[in-house]
């Protein structure tokens, strides 16, 4: 090596502009750490240098070198002193190998690659550790006098693109998901109103089946099967409707032992449950129902990759920055290899052999990490095991308000419902007949209204869409007609509708009678505490 070559970086305009451009017009990111590691070569005067990122399971593994031989590459791969959880790294400056005890181990392998000084830079973008540069030097090197301050500025250079490269991939994702939103959208309206009906024909059957008769176990199955359509229909209408999510300051620590039961039942006998929670953490801000679900999805999967049984870990720490805290969910399963992570949150995407998966669980735990604001990510190589990082923003010192809590049930005793599908309607009013109520049936909302001239209502369930008056155009006429009468609005479509007058709750189908007989009676509980003094009948 030139020594007197390691002092031309002062002057690296030119060299910079040309690294810049080659970056640009690379065709991979393979061809981008060529780019760089050529770029260092020729810049610095060093013969050897390499460019090192983390992999799928977090381990740094070498992605271009010069004047390095592959059996040395093979053998210090993995061997890197930071992890993929690093933060804060500083270049570790090695001016002779022969002196460095941390390197004690590959003092062979070095001998034999006649390596006598090492620099490792790190390669670092937003906080988070990406991966590094190396020189080498085949004699001790004082390296306080070497300029490095290009293999800096090419270190910045390719950390903003390999973080372009991460932003394209989401966009990608995220327009999949649009696409995909918009094909359930087009179909959710009348599948909804079909499975609404199934459900509550089915579930009236059961009502009227004895206990222990072969028929009833036929309905029961009936029944979970509906149940299952229904969440499955849930799951992909979660990508073209975003939920409502009202957050709240969440404790992780308090949360992840409150909800240590109902994980530890999502594990099979064969699995152990292991929590980990730093100290002092921040509070995130996040849905607790939400975040319950995601890691029971993440659990599933954990489940589903050990077959055999072991240890599944949870953890949480701070992340990258001061202002995420990282939830991870940690298996020793079979892994996967970069095909299968790159597609891994894909909507319908699953590597399930026995038709089990669904495809829509990591979808899922995608869209609601993404509506609270946070990320997702996995590291994963072939039999190297899985984590999934779940970043959640760090909470502000003024937490949102929780809901208050819902006042005593009470039970009204008629209920006008508005809806123009005939057997909707009619499994709807089974439904609410057998919970005590008094039902009254329109087809729209002319008709509604003239109900309501003739008729004492105490609420109202009305379809959102409807031939001549609709639902929407029904609760702004109730609203000045009666704006203490309780209106709940049922909806097949996944946007929900617009110009509703404040306070309207919406109901989405496919939904089961018994969460219809709920809201109903949540609203009604409302109306009561407001009017205290009611007579009430019904259950």
């Amino acid at each position: 090596m030139d020594r007197n070559a390691l002092g031309v970086a002062a002057g690296c305009g030119p060299a910079l502009f040309e690294l810049c451009h080659a970056l640009a017009n690379a065709d991979s990111m393979q061809g981008m750490f060529d780019a760089v590691v050529t770029a260092l070569v020729t810049v610095t005067g060093c013969e050897r240098a390499a460019a090192l990122a983390f992999d799928g399971a977090g381990v740094m593994r070498f992605r271009a070198a010069r004047g390095l031989s592959v059996r040395y590459q093979q053998a210090v791969d993995g061997h890197s002193p930071w992890t993929a959880d690093s933060r804060g790294a500083e270049a570790i400056l090695v001016d002779d190998v022969l002196a460095a005890d941390q390197l004690a181990a590959l003092q062979p392998v070095l001998a034999a690659e006649n390596i006598r000084a090492l620099a490792f830079l790190p390669l670092q973008a937003g906080g988070r550790l990406l991966g590094k540069f190396m020189l080498y030097a085949d004699r001790p090197l004082d390296w306080r006098t070497v300029d490095l301050r290009f293999a800096a500025a090419a270190g910045d250079l390719l950390a903003s693109f390999l973080l372009r490269e991460e932003a394209q991939e989401r966009l990608l994702r995220s327009r999949k998901m649009e696409s995909l939103g918009m094909l359930a959208g087009g179909i959710a309206h009348d599948f909804n109103n079909l499975l609404t009906a199934v459900l509550g024909h089915v579930d009236l059957l059961r009502g009227e089946t004895l206990r222990g008769t072969p028929a009833r176990g036929h309905v029961d199955q009936l029944l979970a099967v509906a149940e299952r359509a229904a969440e499955l229909t849930r799951q992909l209408l979660g990508f073209a409707r975003p939920q409502a999510v009202e957050r709240e300051v969440v404790d992780l620590g308090a949360f992840l032992a409150e909800a240590e039961p109902s994980l530890a039942r999502c594990c099979a006998p064969s699995h152990q449950l292991r929590l980990e929670v730093a100290p002092a953490l921040p509070g995130v801000l996040a849905d607790r129902a939400l975040l319950h679900q995601v890691l029971l999805h993440l659990l599933q999967n954990a489940r589903a990759a050990m077959p055999g049984g072991g240890e599944i870990r949870i953890r949480a720490a701070l992340g990258g920055s001061a202002d995420v805290v990282e939830l991870a969910v940690i298996d020793r399963g079979v892994g996967m290899d970069e095909s299968v992570r790159r597609r891994l949150f894909e909507p319908l995407f699953s590597t399930s052999l026995d038709g089990r998966g669904s495809g829509l669980g990591l979808a899922t735990c995608y869209a609601i990490v993404c509506g609270l604001g946070g990320d997702i990510a996995v590291r994963s190589a072939p039999g190297a095991g899985s984590t999934f990082l779940v970043g959640l923003p760090v909470a502000g010192r003024s937490a949102p308000p929780k809901r208050p809590a819902t006042a005593a049930p009470v039970v009204a005793t008629t209920v006008l419902l508005v809806d123009d599908q005939e057997v909707v309607a009619r499994a709807l009013q089974g439904a609410l007949s057998r919970g005590g109520y008094r039902v009254l049936l329109a087809a729209d909302g002319r008709q509604a209204l003239a109900v309501l001239q003739r008729e004492a209502v105490d609420a109202v369930v009305t379809d959102a869409v409807m031939p001549g008056m609709g639902g929407v155009e029904l609760v702004q006429r109730l609203r000045q007609l009666r704006p203490e009468l309780p209106v709940l609005l049922i909806s097949g479509f996944v946007d929900e509708p617009l110009d509703l007058p404040r306070g309207i709750p919406v109901m989405h189908k496919p939904f089961l009678p018994r969460e219809l007989l709920h809201r109903l009676r949540e609203l009604l509980s409302a109306r009561a505490a407001a009017e205290p003094g009611q007579t009430l009948s019904g259950s």
